[in-house]
């Protein structure tokens, strides 16, 4: 039988988008990996709307489950589930607002344990301007979120690709 290390994670680029798997004793994962490979999918992609330059960018997040078995997303509110990294066209980290607006923090206090069922995806929109202050520029975005496997105790770390867009 195979012992897997939780801690570890290998990054594997997949037809545009990223998928995360974990090592197998220590070693980088390889083909063949059961618990992962293949198996989990986060998408990102940034809006604004051409006819309204001033509208707030919007940012769509999309978690697959491609694998057999369920999965499990802790949920409380969308800013605080995912890890979001954006930069600059400098490769500066763009820090989040000091404050939150108080509409994004209603929830926050709650927390569910969502199913996720073989074949099927959750979705969510966050509106980067009530947690980032963008100025027009470019900008290069990343984020991760971590699931739980089916037994509940296992989790993985999913990231996408980067995501590039601008702001005028």
């Amino acid at each position: 039988m195979m012992k897997l290390a939780r801690s570890l994670l290998l990054i594997a680029a997949v037809g545009g988008e990223i998928l995360i798997t974990t090592g197998a004793g220590g070693g980088t994962a390889t083909e063949g990996n059961p618990l992962v490979e293949g198996k989990y999918k986060l998408t990102a992609r940034v809006e604004t709307s051409a006819d309204n330059p001033e509208e707030h960018p919007q940012l769509f997040l999309t978690l697959q489950n491609q694998s057999p078995a369920v999965i499990y997303l802790v949920e409380t509110v969308p800013f605080r589930d995912f890890n979001l990294d954006i930069k600059d066209d400098s490769g500066q980290r763009v820090p989040p607002k000091s404050s939150r607006p108080e509409s994004l923090v209603i929830n926050e206090g709650k927390q569910s344990l969502v199913p996720v069922d073989p074949g099927q995806q959750a979705s969510y929109v966050i509106d980067l301007d009530s947690l980032y202050s963008l100025a027009s520029g470019k900008y290069t975005l990343r984020v991760e979120r971590s699931v739980f496997l089916s037994d509940k105790q296992t989790t993985v770390k999913i990231e996408s690709v980067a995501v590039k867009f601008a702001l005028k």
